[in-house]
């Protein structure tokens, strides 16, 4: 409190009638994605804790894919603990 101005601030009003927004673009499909992915999770989990997880712990530019055999994998990064970077 001590560097803190010291003089009245108008409060801030009508924020609660703004529609809320998501940050992040097309999270529920991402969140879908990685609910779909955690089928069977582990630690007693149940799979929404388990995607909320998955979600939080993402970069901003990573995807989540689906098990598929379209791609050709080229190059892979084995981070450890089963992790790979494609």
């Amino acid at each position: 409190m001590g560097s803190e101005p010291r003089r009245m601030l108008l409060p801030i009003q009508g924020f609660e009638k703004m529609p809320l927004i998501s940050l992040i673009p097309d999270v529920e499909q991402m969140f879908w994605i990685a609910k779909q992915n955690c089928n069977q999770p582990k630690d007693d989990l149940t799979n929404e804790e388990s995607a909320s997880i998955m979600l939080y712990t993402m970069d901003e530019n990573e995807s989540l894919l689906l098990p598929t055999r379209q791609f050709e994998v080229v190059g892979c990064l084995d981070q450890g603990n089963g992790l790979h970077i494609v």
